[in-house]
């Protein structure tokens, strides 16, 4: 089964999962009271959008954008290409042309469009961090519930009314090609790799993987065998031990040589994280 048809399966049976929560709890509510919003975060998801929203049906708040998570699952899907290779992380805004992309597709689905989940969030008299309502979207996440009245304000001054869908969008095209598209006119450097295989060293080493491959294989493997090396003995210290980051290090400089990287790192440490656990040995193989 596919990808794709299991996002729109799973988005039928959220569907069901309402219907039940309401027959059995909730009878007095009216049918498409209770709903959820959708966050688009992986890069199968984008392409699946109207089939979510048609799963969900009336129980649909509507589409969130995401930023970190969609990148991840962009890198990850796509992590045997050379041609995908994406620049810096800092460099990889919700300007670059497949996040663009994939945020002018959410809105052009005709829902309630959300922004936010990304480092941005409204601020007063600062127009790049309202790009979020400028660029059509109908509200915003939130971190914090101090955060409210910022975006309230933020929200009210560009939009005039409960939502955007006055605008017209039928002029909005996205393409496959534009959803995959790489052009980015900045170059990988030898500063952001350092910080990634940083990055991915002390994620992994607190259980929290988030290695992002296009950096790691930009150079060759033995260039980022030395960054390891270089770095490895910087992080040691409270809770990041040298065993830990050994078996980090380890696994790091085996999977740069693989021309299909691991789908999903957790689970190919989660027999290190089950023995920091003190699960008993007889059912340590059972957590993978």
């Amino acid at each position: 089964m596919s990808r794709a048809s299991l996002l729109e399966k799973e988005a039928h049976l959220r569907n069901d999962i309402f219907n039940f929560f309401k027959l059995q709890f909730c009878v007095a509510l009216l049918h498409g009271t209770t709903r959820g919003t959708v966050l688009i975060k992986t890069l199968p998801a984008a392409f699946q959008m109207e089939e979510i929203l048609f799963g969900l049906r009336e129980h649909s708040s509507g589409l969130n954008c995401g930023q970190w998570d969609y990148i991840f699952s962009f890198v990850k899907r796509r992590r045997a290409e050379h041609a995908a290779a994406l620049p810096d992380r800092s460099q990889v805004t919700m300007e670059v042309p497949f996040m663009a992309a994939y945020v002018r597709l959410l809105i052009y689905c005709k829902v309630t469009a959300m922004g936010g989940m990304s480092a941005y969030i409204p601020i007063k008299d600062d127009p790049k961090a309202n790009e979020i309502v400028t660029n059509d979207h109908d509200g915003t996440w939130i971190a914090h519930p101090l955060i409210n009245k910022i975006a309230m304000e933020v929200f009210s001054e560009h939009m005039f009314g409960p939502n955007q869908y006055h605008i017209h969008r039928e002029g909005m095209k996205v393409a496959v090609s534009d959803l995959l598209n790489t052009s980015i006119p900045v170059k990988i450097t030898e500063e952001g790799i350092h910080s990634s295989v940083a990055t991915a060293l002390a994620y992994s080493d607190a259980g929290l993987v988030y290695v992002k491959y296009s950096s790691c294989v930009a150079g060759d493997a033995e260039y980022i065998d030395s960054i390891v090396d270089e770095l490895v003995p910087t992080l040691v210290g409270g809770s990041v031990t040298a065993r830990k980051l050994e078996i980090v290090a380890a696994y790091l400089k085996k999977q740069v040589r693989q021309e299909w990287p691991s789908e999903f790192l957790t689970s190919d440490l989660m027999r290190y994280l089950a023995v920091a656990d003190g699960v008993p040995e007889k059912w340590q193989k059972s957590v993978l």
